[in-house]
């Protein structure tokens, strides 16, 4: 029953000509109201779209700086790596000299045992190594060594040494 009251006063009021005033005021308006809603709506997409515009620079601007970093540290690991190599050849270097120097030290150290071992052999067998040696020979010797200058002034040997198998020296 209502919804009849109501329809009946708005046919009254549409006689009357208020409603149709009211309706063709709304269909002046409709066009502003559509134009200023998209216009509301293009201004707030301008804006998000300045502050995406304004993201994206400081992205671009953050991976150049990324870029430029990433070259550097590109390049400095280049040299570094370079360096090592560097230093790992010249310790290589350096280990070959120390084995090639341990060789010939242990060679020499064999040649000289096997003298020394012929030279006490011979020794043991010489009759003459385990006689005394007169002070005046020995003197004599020095002096004629110095003489001709192959041995030192120095008194390494003392005097009236009796023999190199002499086991009490």
């Amino acid at each position: 029953m209502e919804i009849l009251n109501i329809t009946a006063y708005l046919l009254s009021k549409l006689k009357e000509g208020v409603l149709l005033n009211n309706l063709l005021f709304l269909k002046k308006i409709a066009s502003l109201v559509v134009v200023f809603s998209f216009c509301a709506a293009f201004w707030v997409a301008n804006g998000r779209n300045q502050n995406l515009a304004n993201e994206n620079q400081q992205l671009r601007e953050r991976i150049v700086a990324n870029e430029e970093g990433h070259k550097l540290l590109t390049t400095e690991n280049a040299r570094l790596n370079e360096g090592i190599h560097k230093l790992h050849k010249k310790f290589d270097d350096y280990n070959k000299i120390m084995n090639q120097a341990f060789n010939e030290r242990y060679e020499n150290a064999q040649q000289y045992k096997v003298l020394y071992d012929e030279i006490k052999i011979l020794l043991t067998e010489d009759n003459c190594s385990r006689d005394y040696i007169n002070n005046h020979i020995v003197e004599r010797l020095r002096n004629a060594a110095n003489a001709a200058g192959s041995a030192s002034t120095s008194n390494d040997v003392p005097v009236g040494y009796t023999s190199i198998t002499d086991k009490s020296n």
